[in-house]
């Protein structure tokens, strides 16, 4: 396991430089202003730069790496088959180096600042809250499986879990009573503070093992993303069993004229599309209407959409600084013109972040959470 450092990503940083810009259609941000520094090989190329001292670090320069949703949409990797992962590392790793620079300092700060004020979360959780949907969850003393609540699921869509606690008592899972709410930490890497996110996980993984936890259920992309592949990058040692809720979930109530909308983590970071088509599932397949080249549309059974790397990102999947309000609507207007293509009565959404910012847009069509379409028998 190489350390991760901009110094040992250096030939996959090279290859995001001279990618030829075949992904251009799809790429959120660049779709959105149509500028070419917000096309991904521009960015890739700005972190080269900096990182040899061909330019200064600049709030110019910062501003527009910062300045991306890391959804994976529209990268090199889609288009020449290269590691998915690539051009999330050198940008997380690039904006560690800007970060390091402290020409950004006032305003990354203040994200340390909002951790600190929340007692080691970002997101300021009703405790009274958490307790009351806690107490829905089935729990024991002598469970080593414990639920990882994040503070996203747990502050956006809080009757998820009430959902959730009556799927796994039909599953006979029973949980530590033990259970917290975490802050999973995506965002220490996100905004460049590489060395505190780890340390986060480091702590956040013996306090676990101190629990006498053996197996971990997550029960978002981004969690499952964070603790069972982003920390083994870190060379972060566990022996913790990390699974995801969709690796359980065998089937969703398939109501007609369904349309499923996955999110950047459970298509491109995890690959979890397959799973995510199959819970509504049926024998019958006919192409109805295609989107854009990659995006098919599909009435098979009740779903009208086969969920794929190439759908199009409603939002960033964690909680977005430094980035301009204008090109966020943006990109989420763009993002639902692809699903207002389909004709359809429900949207149905994987990710807690979507589902808040079609919340705070005031998106007027019926739109769920998955956990909302549940068998439980």
């Amino acid at each position: 396991m190489i350390s991760y450092k901009l110094d040992n990503y250096l030939e996959q940083l090279n290859k995001q430089v001279i990618s030829m810009d075949q992904g251009l259609a799809y790429n959120p941000e660049f779709r959105a202003t149509k500028k070419m520094h917000d096309y991904p090989s521009r960015k890739a190329q700005l972190i080269r730069s900096l990182y040899y001292g061909e330019l200064e670090a600049s709030p110019y320069n910062a501003e527009i790496i910062f300045k991306s949703l890391l959804s994976r949409q529209g990268e090199r990797w889609q288009n020449f088959g290269e590691s998915p992962e690539d051009y999330t590392d050198i940008m997380i790793l690039g904006r560690e180096l800007l970060n390091k620079s402290g020409v950004l300092a006032e305003k990354l700060e203040k994200i340390e600042q909002l951790i600190k004020a929340n007692n080691g979360h970002l997101l300021d959780i009703e405790e009274s809250e958490f307790q009351k949907y806690k107490e829905k969850l089935p729990q024991s003393a002598d469970s080593t499986t414990y639920l990882f609540i994040d503070d996203q699921t747990l502050k956006y869509i809080p009757h998820s879990l009430e959902k959730l606690g009556r799927f796994f008592s039909s599953k006979d899972i029973v949980f530590s009573d033990q259970l917290e709410h975490h802050f999973p930490g995506w965002e220490y890497f996100v905004y460049g503070f590489v060395e505190a996110g780890k340390k986060h996980l480091e702590e956040l993984f013996a306090e676990l093992e101190d629990k006498n936890i053996k197996e971990i259920i997550t029960i978002s992309g981004q969690s499952q993303y964070l603790l069972n592949h982003f920390a083994d990058k870190l060379a972060i040692e566990h022996n913790f069993r990390i699974i995801n809720i969709l690796d359980i979930l065998e089937k969703i109530k398939a109501e007609q004229s369904l349309y499923l909308y996955a999110g950047s983590f459970y298509t491109r970071y995890l690959n979890y599309s397959n799973k995510i088509n199959n819970l509504a599932d049926c024998n019958q397949e006919s192409k109805i209407k295609a989107a854009v080249e990659f995006l098919p549309l599909y009435r098979k059974g009740a779903r009208l959409n086969q969920v794929n790397i190439w759908q199009f990102p409603l939002c960033a999947e964690y909680e977005l600084f430094l980035f301009p309000e204008e090109l966020r609507t943006a990109i989420l207007e763009d993002g639902l013109k692809q699903i207002q293509r389909s004709i359809h009565k429900k949207l149905l959404l994987f990710d807690p972040y979507a589902y808040q910012a079609l919340k705070n847009y005031g998106y007027e069509e019926e739109f769920v959470y998955f956990t909302d379409l549940i068998e439980v028998w």
